[in-house]
């Protein structure tokens, strides 16, 4: 008898402490997300030699990696030893415009809810060049395995994970449960990237409030169905054609 493999969604990693694996939830086709195939994370910056040997000893290694942050990030630090290993780095700017106005950012980071909900629909229409870039890479197979992200891997990285899920067929529910597995922040992680970036660090924070709450991800579902009624349609207002789509299904769904 063949014996199942199962695996971790979280993987444990010394540098990225929100790096997880895609695989495994359930379209409404019958089909299955490939385990293995594609991560979401936190900046991939943080990675480490370890974490690549860690990686590698389940047999993976990142091909690609969309970068979802601002060029102002990127800029402050590199893309980091993934990318020199020779990972392919895509940068993918999800909020181009707003990496001069950081507190819009922190407005959006500790927003919950409905208000929260509102402020992601309110992004998307200047994330249309990254989705298109996105779904382009991830039509290639040589894109594989690949992982996106942005700093904490929860607002940005949520929004690209509940789009791409829903072309995939995932239900609302496993989206909702994937965006809330971010959890809140861990402090110290926090406190000494800030000292590696050169900035204090704000003791008072409340990491509560920073987390990934599954309300957030009902009402922006919520929101995003009312202003543009589905993925697909969203997707081609990015210039993404079904044929992109399409492929991204094969590459990532099976049976």
């Amino acid at each position: 008898m063949l014996q199942e493999t199962v695996y971790e969604r979280r993987l444990p990693l010394q540098g990225c402490g929100n790096f997880r694996d895609l695989g495994g939830y359930e379209a409404e086709d019958g089909r299955t997300v490939r385990w293995r195939t594609l991560f979401r994370s936190d900046a991939l910056t943080w990675l480490t030699e370890e974490d690549l040997a860690t990686l590698a000893a389940q047999g993976l290694e990142l091909a690609a990696g969309f970068d979802l942050r601002t060029p102002e990030e990127v800029a402050a630090m590199a893309p980091g030893v993934l990318f020199e290993n020779g990972a392919r780095h895509h940068h993918l700017p999800f909020i181009p415009t707003l990496g001069n106005d950081p507190e819009k950012m922190r407005t959006i980071a500790f927003a919950t809810g409905e208000v929260a909900g509102a402020e992601y629909v309110a992004l998307l229409e200047q994330s249309r060049t990254c989705f298109a870039g996105v779904f382009a890479a991830l039509a290639e197979l040589e894109s594989y395995p690949a992982a996106f992200y942005c700093a904490a891997g929860k607002d940005r990285t949520g929004m690209v994970s509940a789009v791409l899920l829903r072309v995939l067929g995932v239900s609302d529910e496993q989206i909702v449960d994937d965006y809330a597995l971010s959890g809140p922040p861990d402090i110290e992680r926090m406190r000494s990237r800030m000292q590696a970036l050169g900035r204090s660090f704000d003791e008072t924070i409340d990491r509560r409030k920073l987390a990934a709450h599954a309300d957030t991800m009902v009402h922006f579902l919520r929101a995003f169905d009312t202003r543009y009624g589905s993925a697909e349609a969203f997707l081609a207002g990015c210039g993404v054609s079904t044929g992109v789509i399409e492929r991204v299904r094969e590459h990532l769904l099976e049976a």
